[in-house]
């Protein structure tokens, strides 16, 4: 989502693009002649934009999806621990002599990434098949 400084949302901006763009659409030889660079590739440009915006959504439906994420969040966490227990036992039960590969699964690097989001993040995708988180947390529901 962009910062922007401006005092219309997003529904007023979009309504006001979607206005110009269907004017320019139907004087485009007034816009041409007035200005060489508002031809046909640079309305085209503008579409795209405005298409772009309408898909994204609104100011207030981005702060409620923001709001439904940070809902789900402590489940969220909660999952996340509970995954790495699940991890941690069965490391330490299939591995009990095997420091090198207690390790390797980050067994006692958890409290030290649980501090920091972004260590967290990496720590769960590092023990992830593919890299997302997807298969680690919110499956084990």
């Amino acid at each position: 989502m962009l910062l922007r400084k401006l005092n219309y949302s997003d529904d007023v901006l979009v309504q006001y693009a979607n206005k110009v763009l269907s004017e320019w659409q139907e004087d485009l030889p007034a816009f041409t002649a007035f200005n060489s660079e508002l031809g046909e590739a640079k309305r085209d440009e503008m579409a795209k934009m405005v298409n772009c915006a309408l898909k994204e959504g609104s100011d207030e439906l981005n702060v409620f999806k923001l709001g439904d994420l940070t809902d789900a969040l402590p489940q969220e966490m909660e999952n996340a621990r509970s995954f790495y227990q699940q991890l941690r036992c069965w490391v330490i039960n299939a591995f009990p002599n095997r420091v090198a590969v207690k390790r390797q699964f980050g067994i006692q690097r958890f409290r030290k990434v649980a501090g920091s989001q972004e260590a967290m993040l990496s720590f769960y995708q590092s023990q992830s098949i593919d890299g997302k988180l997807s298969h680690c947390i919110g499956s084990r529901q």
